[in-house]
């Protein structure tokens, strides 16, 4: 499934175009979900580690402030989600979606952006979802706790079914 997720006013988030709808509380349900942060900016990367941080579903899994490390980090611990700066100098996302997910299969990625063009850019690339840096914060948990809910995996069951 792959699209726009969009948060409504009620708290229950769906996903535009997929018809998809978590209820209220189902997330917390399922284990932490290890999110990465990717952003050239220290004040970004914090911000949304201290937005993150406030849901108990949430763990951060690390921060990365250039491409290497993104790398470097997605293929060391695998994590459950990206959230990917769509501005991040060097980003070539039609050679660095298929890098991250070779290691990590069932990696989400969440692009972020400030342009109305990085949206469309971000979901042709392959992004599962994008979210724009102008919206709210309080956008973002909501948008996360659908994925959460969507399809969280173990690193056990990552690895297994790399090698399937």
């Amino acid at each position: 499934v792959r699209g726009n997720t969009n948060v409504v006013e009620r708290p229950e988030v769906q996903a535009e175009g997929q018809g998809l709808t978590l209820e209220p509380g189902q997330a917390s349900e399922t284990k932490q979900m290890r999110v990465l942060v990717a952003d050239d900016r220290p004040e970004v990367r914090s911000a949304l580690r201290l937005l993150l941080e406030q849901d108990t579903d949430i763990v951060v899994a690390g921060e990365a402030p250039r491409i290497e490390d993104l790398l470097a980090q997605v293929e060391a611990a695998c994590p459950d989600l990206v959230l990917l700066d769509w501005d991040l100098p060097g980003l070539q996302p039609s050679e660095l979606l298929p890098a991250l997910r070779s290691h990590c299969l069932c990696l989400l990625l969440i692009g972020l952006g400030s342009r109305r063009e990085d949206r469309r850019s971000a979901l042709s690339a392959g992004a599962d979802a994008f979210i724009s840096k102008t919206d709210s914060p309080e956008r973002l948990l909501p948008a996360l706790k659908y994925h959460l809910g969507w399809r969280p995996m173990g690193r056990e069951a990552r690895s297994r079914s790399q090698h399937a």
